[in-house]
């Protein structure tokens, strides 16, 4: 996962293998400008409790445009 759009910024990356349930770091919270699933995951916004769910190669280059769930997800989970 990356801040900016088309993988730009610091690169967090996450696997199953960290945890059932992750908060995303700061820099990320509210404003995932694009991902690159290598795991099947679970992306959630904890304050609605809207989950979605990605599968291995699902990708977004601009993953914070106007409604996009990168604008607001905060977590991330092994399921959905």
């Amino acid at each position: 996962m990356w801040p900016g759009w088309e993988s730009a910024g610091k690169i967090w990356v996450w696997s199953p293998g960290m945890g059932q349930m992750i908060k995303l770091p700061g820099y990320l919270r509210d404003h995932v400008g694009s991902f690159d699933a290598q795991a099947p995951a679970c992306f959630v916004d904890t304050e609605s409790g809207e989950r979605r769910s990605a599968a291995v190669q699902d990708w977004s280059e601009r993953y914070t445009d106007v409604g996009r769930f990168g604008r607001i997800m905060d977590v991330i989970r092994i399921a959905c």
